[in-house]
Order: structure tokens, then sequence, then C-alpha cells
């Protein structure tokens, strides 16, 4: 919990896993001074035929699948599983986003 709020990733994945271990790995590394930034990664995969789905659960995310193919469905199945947060994010499982950059 990062200044009283609780928040969430989400990160939608077809076919990532040469990124998406490392993506969540920052996730949740992520920290001001000692306190946690992301309390909660939440990974859909989207029909990958590769690794995705375990190198995500292996650094920690929570993994869920969606068939229907599509960003959008993905996301929707990611944030169908978030009964409570304060802040949820969207991040990509390609590492297009600098993550150890983040300013808070």
């Amino acid at each position: 919990m990062y200044r009283s709020h609780h928040i969430t990733a989400v990160i939608p994945a077809l076919n990532e896993e040469n990124s998406v271990g490392t993506v969540v790995k920052e996730l949740l590394a992520l920290k001001v001074g000692r306190q946690s930034i992301v309390d909660r990664v939440i990974v859909c995969d989207n029909g990958s035929t590769d690794e995705t789905s375990k190198r995500a659960s292996s650094q920690g995310a929570e993994v869920v699948f969606e068939s229907e193919k599509g960003y959008g469905a993905a996301c929707l199945r990611a944030i169908s599983q978030v009964e409570s947060t304060d802040i949820l994010i969207f991040v990509n499982a390609d590492k297009s986003e600098n993550i150890s950059e983040t300013q808070c």
C-alpha cells in the first residue's frame, strides 16, 4: 500500500515470454524508500503459445487467461479479477515502458 492507496497493475500479454517476467519483477520491486508501490500484478494471457504465463507467475504475478483475442478483451478479463483497488494501472508486457524510471 502506497500512501494509503492499494495499487494493482494489469498486464495484457500475448507471446511475451522474453519480457513479461522482467516487467512483473520490476513492478513488484518499485519502492519509495522501503515502501512498495504496486501491491498486485495481474497478467492476462491472451492465447500465448509460449511460456508467457509461466514466466509471469514465476515472478509473482497472478495469471488469468482470455481466449477472445484482443487487447481490450485481455484487459477486461484481468480487471474482472479485481474486487477492490484504489488505483489500476495498465502496463505493456513487451517492456516498452521503462518501469525502473517511474517517479512517484
